[in-house]
């Protein structure tokens, strides 16, 4: 007498169509989440991107004045210099204020409108652009 296996060798359910649907589209979805991750990854390499960075070129202190009350005057002109090194992408400030500080406490608020810096033309070449402001301030 043969053992019995547990094993059996004619199928007892098919599967349901709606099953193989679902299957087919998860694998279609894991699919293009791959390629696009892929095709994100080699655009980065091919563009390089360098983050755009701001400077202060240059600061002046033009005129400050506190009088008996306290009450603090001053006028300042301050240069920044924004600054992009990709070669293949161009860089825009949308949002940019910057606070002049005085022992901690904030004396004048700068707030620059929005720019665009363009890409870098060349290996040595960096596109700048320059915001000159004058902030005066009475509080």
């Amino acid at each position: 007498m043969a053992p019995k296996t547990k094993f059996s060798t004619h199928r007892e359910r098919a599967t349901n169509p709606l099953v193989w649907c679902a299957a087919i589209i998860c694998t279609i979805l894991t699919v293009a989440v791959i390629i696009a991750g892929i095709a994100t990854f080699i655009g980065y390499l091919v563009i390089h991107p360098r983050v755009p960075y701001v400077s202060v070129m240059d600061a002046h202190l033009d005129h400050i004045q506190i009088d008996y009350a306290g009450i603090l005057e001053i006028q300042v002109t301050i240069l920044i210099r924004a600054q992009n090194g990709n070669e293949k992408a161009h860089a825009s400030f949308s949002d940019s204020s910057y606070s002049l500080s005085l022992n901690g406490e904030v004396v004048a608020q700068l707030v620059a409108p929005p720019f665009e810096v363009g890409r870098r033309l060349n290996f040595g070449d960096v596109h700048t652009q320059s915001i000159c402001e004058v902030v005066s301030t009475t509080p």
